[in-house]
């Protein structure tokens, strides 16, 4: 079922995983949440994070990893 992501902004545009979220934000930030156990989240770390999180620039300036981003495996 859907559940409401606390975040400050607003968002433009999300796609979801199996089990997480991203969403590009009006100010252009990406942000994540869900599971995050095989890197999901796009922020360093290999923990589910229910709250959105922000991705880090190195993943964003790579676009063969933003793929990873949204795969469900």
């Amino acid at each position: 079922a859907p559940v409401r992501v606390r975040a400050a902004g607003r968002f433009v545009s999300v796609g979801a995983g199996a089990n997480h979220a991203c969403g590009i934000q009006e100010s252009g930030a990406v942000l994540c949440w869900g599971s995050g156990t095989g890197w999901q989240l796009g922020n360093g770390f290999r923990a589910d994070s229910p709250n959105p999180v922000t991705v880090r620039g190195d993943v964003l300036a790579d676009p063969s990893r933003l793929t990873r981003l949204s795969d469900a495996r």
